[in-house]
């Protein structure tokens, strides 16, 4: 079993390696709703390693933006909001609607890059 989820991390990582910019943006909200989504479901020992790594890639995109205009300006708002839930409160009504923005914004750049 181990090695099967070994193969699976190095496919991963090939995979962000490889990914354009706009894939790899995808790829990041894909995973930080994944990440929410587990921290829910999990019990206590878990659900604060899954909110780190949703907070790591909330960073990532922060750093990752530049803020030349208002969509920019909003979204680095959006991820704000929803760093500060997750840092501050894990409770599940604030936990789901970090989920709920983080779904829309995905789904958004997942159309828009297969519009591309």
């Amino acid at each position: 079993m181990s090695t099967v989820r070994g193969y699976l991390k190095t496919y991963e990582q090939m995979q962000i390696r490889s990914s354009s910019s706009s894939r790899l943006i995808c790829i990041l909200h894909e995973k930080c709703v994944n990440f929410i989504s587990r921290s829910i479901c999990s019990g206590l020992p878990l659900q604060r390693n899954f909110i780190d790594r949703a907070l790591n890639i909330l960073a990532t995109l922060e750093q990752a933006l530049k803020v030349e205009d208002d969509i920019s300006d909003g979204l680095f708002c959006l991820y704000d909001y929803c760093y500060s839930v997750l840092d501050e409160n894990n409770s599940i009504e604030k936990l789901n609607a970090a989920l709920m923005i983080l779904t829309q914004l995905r789904d958004t750049f997942n159309s828009l890059y297969k519009k591309q």
